[in-house]
């Protein structure tokens, strides 16, 4: 009985054992290899995945019923075990030229009460749902990296007094956003340049530590987007009564993306040999190549680096401006996202960096428009308000940063990703 896709349905009878089954998934993206800002490509569900396997074995099942429930204790049962199978991509693609080693797959979860002698069928909440060991965010679902071609378990288990209960596990479509990088051709000089393995490590940690987590500080529990205090004024569902403004800045948010790093354009740097990619010797008529865009301290060749359009990452070594030391700087609301990141930029700024080219400001931060007073900032209007504590948007360097993204800094991410193929 092939399943094909998830939830699982195991069919459990009188002698059946650990009987096992494949789920195939060949819906594979492809895509041109080419083009070095193909912008985000949301994938078909479980792109990684070559298949789901399902096992399960019985303890006096009944006849001709059927089961996908597991149990902490009890009689008539069919206990199902669900493997999730990593795959390599297809020969050629972007996903297989940036030779990744960890992979993410998002998974939707869900249970149900199956008791003979109670409640069938009663949906489970989600705060009651782990998967390996974790608790799945307030939407039902849940990122997992997958590391090479490794088998993952993904049965979930359940908190509370719930001995038999079905479940279902279904792979969850998410977005694979797609960045090139480009470094000074100084750094080759040591032996040491930036490398795409060396980025791509630091988006895969943020990828799932801080966008794909909900993880709310000091507000406690998570909060599903259904719930009427976070649903804004204009949107389906939005009770003026229950609306909370606050709550709805305040609040974590899951985004699930993954990141796929690849090279920009290759050339030879000067007095070498090999093809790498380097700044160009000329953009809008000046040197990139110079070593005041290797140490950047010039607001001008900041903000050139920043159009060159070769590369969506510009590695350089320091960035200081105005004798303030930066980690990174990008160009605000960039199609394709642009930035530029100093060498020793962590998955943190990269994570930040990226947000701003998505069109994202500081929380809190007054921002000038066109036709107010330059000299008087009381008028200014702040697009990103909310608690700088634990943000992933905070710019003042006197609090803690971390990576609390809410609704209205996801919208806008999802809204620049969207329009900006």
């Amino acid at each position: 009985m092939p399943i094909i896709p998830p939830p699982v349905r195991g069919r459990a009878s009188i002698g059946t054992s650990n009987e096992y089954y494949d789920g195939e998934n060949t819906n594979w993206w492809s895509g041109n290899t080419n083009n070095f800002n193909p912008g985000p490509m949301t994938m078909p569900a479980a792109p990684w995945v070559t298949a789901f396997h399902y096992s399960w074995s019985t303890a006096e099942a009944v006849e001709g019923e059927e089961y996908n429930f597991r149990e902490s204790s009890g009689y008539e049962v069919a206990t199902t075990e669900v493997e999730l199978v990593p795959s390599a991509p297809p020969p050629g693609s972007p996903l297989e030229l940036a030779g990744k080693t960890n992979k993410f797959v998002l998974l939707s979860v869900t249970a149900a009460q199956r008791d003979r002698n109670g409640p069938t069928g009663v949906p489970i909440d989600w705060s009651k749902i782990k998967v390996n060991g974790t608790f799945i965010n307030a939407d039902s679902n849940i990122f997992l990296k997958l590391t090479n071609s490794n088998p993952v378990t993904v049965t979930p288990s359940l908190t509370g007094e719930f001995t038999n209960y079905t479940f279902s596990v279904a792979p969850v479509a998410h977005t694979i956003v797609q960045l090139t990088f480009a470094f000074h051709p100084k750094f080759l000089e040591n032996g040491s340049p930036p490398t795409r393995s060396e980025l791509q490590a630091k988006f895969d940690s943020a990828s799932l530590d801080i966008f794909g987590k909900d993880e709310d500080g000091p507000i406690g529990d998570k909060i599903p987007d259904s719930d009427p205090r976070v649903i804004p004024p204009g949107a389906a569902g939005h009770d003026t009564n229950q609306w909370n403004q606050t709550l709805y800045n305040t609040d974590d948010v899951p985004l699930y993306l993954e990141f796929v790093v690849n090279d920009g354009p290759l050339s030879t740097p000067p007095n070498g040999t090999g093809s790498y990619p380097i700044f160009p010797v000329v953009y809008e008529g000046t040197n990139c190549q110079t070593t005041n865009f290797f140490d950047v301290w010039n607001r001008i060749d900041l903000e050139l680096l920043k159009r060159w359009g070769g590369a969506n990452i510009k590695v350089v070594n320091t960035i200081e401006i105005d004798g303030r030391q930066l980690s990174g700087s990008a160009k605000h609301g960039s199609s394709p996202v642009s930035f530029v990141v100093a060498r020793d930029a962590s998955d943190w700024v990269l994570a930040h960096e990226f947000v701003h080219a998505c069109g994202v400001y500081h929380r809190n931060q007054k921002v000038w428009m066109e036709g107010l007073d330059e000299s008087d900032d009381t008028l200014w209007p702040i697009p990103n308000p909310g608690p700088e504590w634990h943000a992933l948007m905070n710019g003042n360097n006197n609090i803690a940063p971390g990576g609390i993204i809410n609704r209205a800094e996801r919208a806008a991410i999802e809204v620049h990703l969207n329009s900006n193929p």
